[in-house]
């Protein structure tokens, strides 16, 4: 498996039309094949956040690219120092297109470009930004794409969403061959930051995902709870990537009180970092950093989507040196049952750091009692975790429960319809957590997850300092663990859990 591994590198070596030491430059413009085109020049409106602007700026970026379409792998850039605010742009079709943010682009958040947002689909409003059907596609440069999710996140609270659709997302990409992403930094999307699907050869490097979720718990009524500093200036932002003794204080009891009254110490936004999905192949993430308190990577199934589509499997991703902070893992799933098969395999995360996650290593299925599916071959390597917050090893089913009721609860019951096989955790180091298990390892009794591989990983917690021995929740799990390995899982609360010690 390895070695198709480092194949797809090298293929999408072959692929990305810049290395990320080219997108390094400080004049990255110049290594770019083909025009450039400032939106400038396409009637881009700086500065002013009104219905009237937006719609001038969706109509220059979406002008712009096709321009650079046509022009024969044109680039079209987003001025540096300037801000747009802009409502839902796109692109389709493009070959060797380059979108080059050097500024801000923002999601204009007035009233009247929420009532002025499309929805292509009556049951979602659009992605801010859509990239369909492309080839050899770059999203790269030194600024941010920010979906000043406040709004959004609010009226989901209270059920008050138009239509109750699904909020925007951020960037979406789909059907295509070729994708880059370098550099840029994705912030408050109202939904998840990016998410694509149906994609061969994706390449992305140095990404930062950021997510202001001090103001999401003030917006949930937890910010006095949590003990969270918050910047009186609405335009100020938090401390990125750090915690005030308070904050560290108030989450941590936060999480034991939740926990031990059976719910979940999560906010219920779903501003996940980046999600591979529907058959997406051929993925290469490194160098990500993510601060967003939901999935940092989530890979999803087809989940019924891939009727017509060129591949069912979401597979051969490798995810390299990643930077955590308060994130809910480097995720597969949740995968329920579906017909066809859903299926995720042969996926690698390797050399993360985790700070304060509530998960790290999370794989999970979900309800369902119709077909079936696949988590195949998945690798958790090279990873050191500290302080989580709840478990950082986390195999079973999801823990969800959203304001609108959905989602099964704090402890749902197994998923016997997916068959969970070869997942290798090697070489993983866990130390101060606040729980007194080191993980939850949970499969259903008629269908064992099988051929678990636990091979040099230490979890230790506070509750290790004061002499308590750590163990596993464990039910229907079969594998190996090494001996080096603390603490070894027992035969679980259901006896179905066997280790063979090597």
């Amino acid at each position: 498996m390895m070695t198709g591994l480092r194949t797809t590198v090298l293929l999408l070596g072959l692929l990305a039309p810049l290395s990320h030491g080219e997108l390094s430059q400080s004049n990255h413009l110049s290594v770019l094949a083909g025009s450039v085109f400032s939106i400038d020049d396409y009637g881009a409106v700086a500065t002013e956040n009104s219905v009237e602007a937006a719609t001038a700026n969706a109509a220059a970026l979406t002008a712009a690219l096709e321009v650079a379409h046509s022009a024969g792998r044109g680039s079209v850039l987003v001025p540096s120092g300037s801000v747009y605010y802009t409502l839902p742009f796109s692109g389709s079709g493009h070959v060797g297109v380059s979108l080059i943010v050097d500024g801000v682009v923002k999601a204009c958040n007035s009233n009247d470009c929420q009532d002025a947002w499309p929805c292509t689909k009556e049951s979602h409003f659009d992605y801010l930004f859509e990239w369909d059907n492309g080839t050899d596609l770059t999203l790269a440069g030194h600024g941010t794409i920010d979906g000043q999710g406040y709004k959004w996140w609010w009226q989901f609270l209270l059920s008050k969403i138009p239509g109750d659709r699904k909020r925007p997302g951020l960037v979406y990409m789909t059907s295509g061959t070729g994708l880059n992403v370098a550099n840029i930094t994705l912030r408050n999307s109202p939904i998840m930051h990016m998410h694509f699907d149906n994609i061969t050869g994706v390449h992305i490097d140095s990404v930062t995902i950021w997510t202001d979720w001090r103001r999401q718990a003030k917006l949930a009524g937890l910010h006095e709870r949590l003990g969270l500093v918050i910047p009186e200036d609405d335009d100020e932002d938090p401390p990125f990537m750090q915690l005030a003794p308070s904050e560290l204080a108030g989450i941590q009891k936060w999480a034991e009180e939740e926990t031990a009254a059976g719910a979940i110490p999560m906010l219920p936004f779903n501003t996940d970092g980046i999600d591979p999905g529907v058959g997406a192949k051929d993925v290469f993430i490194k160098n990500l950093t993510a601060e967003n308190f939901d999935d940092v990577i989530a890979v999803k199934p087809c989940n019924g989507d891939c009727a017509g589509m060129s591949m069912l499997c979401t597979e051969n991703i490798v995810v390299e040196n990643s930077k955590i902070f308060l994130g809910v893992g480097l995720s597969i799933g949740s995968v329920n049952p579906k017909d066809p098969t859903n299926c995720i395999k042969d996926i690698v995360f390797q050399g993360a750091s985790f700070k304060y996650p509530f998960k790290a290593v999370y794989v999970k299925t979900n309800s369902g009692d119709t077909g079936d599916g696949i988590i195949q071959n998945i690798t958790y390597a090279d990873m050191t975790i500290e302080e989580p917050i709840l478990w950082p090893i986390y195999i079973g089913p999801q823990q969800q429960k959203e304001p609108n009721g959905i989602g099964d609860g704090f402890w749902p019951e197994t998923q016997p319809l997916i068959t969970i096989s070869d997942i290798f955790l090697r070489n993983i180091t866990s130390t101060g957590g606040f729980l007194p298990h080191a993980g939850i390892l949970r499969c259903n009794a008629s269908n064992p997850c099988t051929n678990i591989v636990i091979e040099d990983v230490s979890v230790e917690s506070r509750y290790s300092n004061d002499g308590l021995q750590l163990d596993y929740v464990c039910e229907s799990m079969q594998g190996t663990v090494t001996k080096a390995s603390y603490p070894l899982p027992d035969e679980g609360s259901d006896g179905l859990c066997s280790f063979e010690q090597i």
